[in-house]
């Protein structure tokens, strides 16, 4: 696909005080500080647990994470994938240079990885799912071996958590599906195996390298199989196109793209937060509520890294809440938001994949039930993008730009006294294009933009 030149970019207006600069920079160097920090304090434990060979060739263990999740290897490495390599399917060429271990089926079953005129109808793209997850089971135990007997290989353990990543993206559309067909069986079905799986990826991504000793490698293949060859879950992805077909089911009923498919987010945030919520609220009892779609995995990886008390007195729970997803017309109405989350007595810990405006976590305030004994959010990461390239969308609110950014990060920062290590994906300032694919890489979603140019070829053939 050939990728017209995008126009100038057009002026925004109101222009930002110097005020609303200082404070929206002041936020973006303290996140920068906090992500700097986080990835020499990581490095170090990663190589000194010597549970993985490194990679070498000059380049620091974070190069190999993919932008917008997921991990990346430079060609020339992905022969050391091995049998990993036949099995798995990756992406050699990128446009940029590197090999990526998701490839663009990881994304396929979303509406927004087609040109206009050309999606798909959900229960067609739902086929990409249903057609993939036979190939799980087959797989299994071959891919719990790449990573089992330390110190494993660099790339040989990037395959592995990019195999429980895409079983876990999997099912949390499964989730996200049956929640917009009113289907709560089969949506718990999804979520019972995503907390399976996110006990594994929490085991082969956290504990491999910061806590080795909480790691059973002998237990992988028998737990994944578990999931991947259950009949019954089997069974409802298999049955799930007809199911839409049915309903005539809206595009956004099947999607794939979650800004919060990052798994070193959501660990960065746990070990950011979780102890300090843990320590202000002694023999607390806790609920996760799993903001979707973006962040839907978030609570079940939490509750998997936790001490095993800890895990005891935690409860989990989906929020749908977003008003970022009404927004961009991605849910089917008012009704599908969730009326209400039972939290009397309860800690409860709102975790989402970014924050904006605040107004999903008011929301998810407005739904709780009971008396809960302290609310918290946990974004994953900061939107400094829009209050500078889309002021308005802060002025609507009745605030200033500094004042919206004193009272987000203010919010961010209630568990643990910092801001998120990383910025989201929203948004940038739109560009003028006539062109389909030039408006998405023009667009203000950076994550779209960043998948399209990625997988152009791909989007030109679909």
């Amino acid at each position: 696909m050939t990728v017209p030149p995008v126009a100038p970019a057009v002026p925004v207006a109101p222009a930002l005080s110097a005020g609303d600069r200082r404070a929206v920079l002041a936020a973006a160097r303290e996140v920068t500080r906090a992500g700097r920090d986080l990835e020499g304090r990581w490095t170090r434990r990663l190589r000194a647990a010597g549970t993985v060979i490194p990679p070498g060739g000059g380049l620091p263990e974070s190069a190999f994470l993919a932008p917008g999740g997921g991990y990346r290897i430079q060609p020339g490495l992905c022969p050391q994938l091995g049998d990993a390599a036949a099995a798995f399917p990756y992406l050699k060429a990128a446009p940029d240079g590197w090999a990526y271990l998701r490839d663009y089926g990881y994304y396929a079953a979303d509406p927004a990885m087609y040109l206009p005129g050309r999606v798909p109808l959900a229960w067609q793209r739902w086929q990409v799912i249903a057609r993939r997850w036979p190939r799980y089971a087959g797989l299994g135990g071959q891919a719990a071996s790449w990573a089992a007997s330390p110190p494993v290989p660099w790339c040989r353990w990037l395959a592995w958590l990019s195999f429980l990543e895409a079983a876990v993206n999997d099912l949390c559309s499964l989730a996200w599906s049956a929640l917009c067909l009113g289907d709560e069986d089969a949506a718990g079905q999804a979520g019972t195996g995503i907390e399976a799986l996110c006990g594994l990826l929490a085991e082969a991504a956290w504990h491999w390298w910061a806590e080795p000793s909480r790691a059973r490698p002998g237990a992988w293949p028998g737990r994944l199989a578990a999931v991947t060859a259950n009949p019954g879950l089997a069974g409802v992805i298999a049955g799930m196109s007809a199911r839409l077909q049915a309903a005539g089911a809206a595009p956004w009923a099947v999607r794939a793209i979650r800004e919060g498919d990052i798994f070193w987010q959501a660990a960065a945030a746990y070990e950011a937060w979780w102890a300090p919520v843990r320590a202000a609220h002694p023999g607390g009892r806790f609920l996760l509520v799993s903001e979707a779609f973006g962040a839907m995995a978030a609570g079940p990886a939490w509750a998997a890294m936790m001490p095993g008390p800890d895990r005891a007195v935690t409860a989990l729970a989906v929020g749908r809440h977003s008003v970022h997803e009404q927004e961009m017309n991605r849910v089917p109405g008012s009704a599908w938001r969730t009326r209400a989350v039972p939290a009397d007595g309860r800690v409860v810990i709102h975790l989402d994949d970014s924050v904006f405006s605040g107004q999903t976590h008011t929301a998810l305030r407005g739904a709780l039930t009971g008396v809960p004994e302290a609310v918290y959010l946990v974004p994953f990461s900061l939107d400094v993008g829009t209050p500078v390239n889309h002021p308005q969308e802060v002025t609507v609110l009745g605030r200033t730009v500094a004042g919206h950014m004193e009272y987000v990060t203010r919010l961010a920062r209630a568990p643990g006294g910092q801001l998120p290590p990383a910025f989201s994906m929203w948004a940038r300032r739109k560009r003028q294009a006539s062109d389909p694919a030039a408006r998405v890489l023009g667009g203000s979603d950076r994550l779209l933009a960043v998948l399209w140019h990625r997988y152009a070829r791909e989007i030109g053939h679909a």
